[in-house]
């Protein structure tokens, strides 16, 4: 049976999402889900939505169904924190549910 690999797509979407760009001077790292989430009603909605990427890549994987869990976790908390005005901006710049999600997948497969 032939080893179990994440799509070198989901890794460019969750680096795009959770780490492209670096805060100058720093070695903070924050990406477009951050930026996303600041946009007032739908932001954090949309962020899940692209999530869901990396959970279909786990399903695609046929990953256990504890690990689809937590990543479904990640996502949920991501989302329903980063909702709360201002607190949830800054949570969407700290809790990285995408690069959690990909470290879960990779550590299955």
């Amino acid at each position: 049976m032939a080893a179990k690999t994440v799509s070198p797509a989901i890794v460019r979407l969750v680096d795009l999402m959770e780490q492209r760009y670096r805060v100058p001077g720093t070695d903070f790292r924050f990406g477009l889900d951050a930026l996303i989430g600041l946009v007032p009603g739908i932001g954090d909605f949309v962020g899940m939505m692209i999530g869901l990427a990396v959970l279909f890549e786990a399903l695609r994987l046929r990953a256990p169904w504890l690990v689809v869990g937590r990543m479904v976790a990640n996502l949920w908390i991501d989302a329903m924190v980063g909702a709360i005005p201002v607190v949830g901006d800054v949570w969407d710049f700290w809790f990285k549910a995408n690069r959690r999600n990909l470290r879960l997948l990779r550590e299955y497969a």
